[in-house]
């Protein structure tokens, strides 16, 4: 099957022959019996040279791309895997050697469309020939928030990963984060960094979960480290002065949190005793029940879990993570 670029340029050139007609008896270019208008030419070159410039969409590649944050102040690298060659496109994001499935691929044409229904969200772009341009909505009741991205196969990229110096400075190990505005004495998030290769890696774990995993590059005593998961679009900078670290806190387009780290080699990592969650009592008995997916009522002193170890495991079908513990709780169930 011919490309589209062949297709149109094949019916351009049938069009120019049809059109302009060497005349024998003239020694001229002619329509009519008159000389076509140079506009006219010009324009049909044009659209000619054009249509053979357009590339097809890549139907199996990695991307290199960037999101805007802070109403494009602040560039989000990200990578992506996609197949679009049969018709259930199937891709995932990557951050550093994380891998998070993109849940829908819709693609009309040169159009793609990611969904993220779970989240709220999703991805509209639009293939022009050498670049995948479009908004990243998230749909939120107090109104959606827009961010605009790009991304190119990256065989053909020009996006390059910044290459850290020798001497560049970089964050390691475990640090306290205080946030601007907070409570020092309550802070209760910490961040951890460490290096592979010539990637930093870190993330910040808060009292209601961590961050993520976020990647980047240091250089010159700075550093951004990215993360985008397609419901995630996260953005930490990070400065040295005067031997401290401080940074930013970018997530989608709000505003941004300043905050500083404090370096500490042994941190605990429980919140306060006023915000842990704990038992009413507990000296009594562990008891629970709920209702099964067919509709049972499922208790803990039902016959069928007596003698047996029992696992409850407290979940939300948002959480990768607990979506992966998925298969090992299944082949534990079949063992006991």
């Amino acid at each position: 099957m011919k490309s589209k670029a062949v297709l149109h340029k094949s019916w351009l050139l049938g069009t120019v022959a049809a059109v302009y007609d060497r005349r024998r008896s003239r020694n001229s270019w002619t329509v009519g019996g008159h000389r076509p208008p140079l506009q006219i030419v010009l324009v049909l070159l044009a659209l000619l040279f054009l249509s053979a410039c357009h590339r097809a969409m890549p139907e199996q590649a990695t991307w290199a791309g960037t999101i805007d944050l802070a109403q494009g102040k602040v560039h989000v690298p990200f990578r992506m895997v996609l197949d679009l060659r049969s018709g259930k496109p199937a891709g995932y994001f990557l951050v550093a050697d994380e891998k998070t499935p993109i849940p829908e691929i819709t693609r009309q044409g040169d159009s793609l469309i990611f969904g993220f229904s779970e989240y709220g969200a999703e991805m509209r772009g639009m293939w022009n020939g050498a670049r995948l341009n479009g908004t990243y909505i998230r749909h939120r009741t107090r109104g959606d928030t827009l961010l605009n991205f790009s991304a190119v196969p990256e065989v053909a990229s020009n996006i390059r990963t910044e290459v850290r110096s020798s001497g560049a400075e970089f964050p390691s190990g475990k640090y306290q984060v205080f946030f601007e505005g907070d409570d020092r004495s309550q802070s209760a998030t910490l961040a951890t960094f460490w290096m592979e290769g010539e990637t930093l890696h870190g993330t910040f774990i808060a009292p209601d979960g961590d961050y993520g995993l976020l990647a980047g590059n240091p250089s010159g005593g700075k550093v951004q480290l990215n993360r985008f998961t397609g419901w995630q679009a996260i953005a930490i900078t990070l400065e040295q002065r005067s031997g401290m670290w401080t940074g930013n806190y970018f997530f989608h387009n709000d505003k941004p949190r300043g905050f500083t780290l404090s370096a500490q080699a042994d941190i605990d990592s429980l919140p306060f005793p006023n915000r842990r969650t704990t038992m009413k009592n507990p000296e009594a008995g562990f008891t629970f029940e709920g209702l099964s997916i067919s509709g049972e009522t499922i208790r803990s002193s039902n016959d069928r879990f007596k003698g047996k170890p029992l696992i409850v495991d407290i979940m939300g079908t948002w959480c990768h993570n607990c979506l992966d513990s998925g298969p090992l709780l299944d082949e534990l169930q079949k063992q006991y």
